[in-house]
């Protein structure tokens, strides 16, 4: 009578979910997660050019929480300042006069590497993530 009692209450337990186990069903998996840079007003005492990633890599995603109301930002597909006075490698331009806060998801590839140009003017601020 015991064992029978000890029976029927596991089976309800694992009926009501006592052995569940949650299955992932999506994520990223490790070595594959974002890196991200923030651009701010802070950045631009003179136009600033950094390099977020040499490479083959992903842009992901442009983010502005804050429009800038002058100056720009751009992103680019290269890997020195060389490469950047070319609109060629141009993958991103935001200029003050259209931004708006929200994000801008590209998930484009991009060969040489991930290159931001701040100018002087700039007074936004924004993230930038890439992998």
């Amino acid at each position: 009578m015991k064992k029978t009692i000890i029976t029927i209450l596991g089976a309800i337990i694992i009926a009501l979910g006592g052995g569940y186990s949650a299955l992932q069903l999506g994520g990223v998996g490790i070595g594959s997660e974002y890196s991200y840079t923030q651009l701010s007003s802070t950045n631009a005492s003179g136009t600033v050019l950094v390099l977020g990633h040499s490479g083959n890599s992903t842009l992901g995603s442009v983010t502005i929480t804050e429009p800038a109301t002058a100056g720009y930002f751009n992103v680019f597909n290269a890997t020195s300042t060389t490469h950047s006075t070319s609109t060629a490698g141009l993958v991103a331009e935001f200029d003050s006069s259209n931004d708006v806060v929200g994000t801008y998801t590209f998930d484009s590839a991009v060969t040489s590497g991930i290159f931001f140009e701040v100018s002087d003017a700039f007074n936004g601020e924004y993230t930038v993530t890439w992998r």
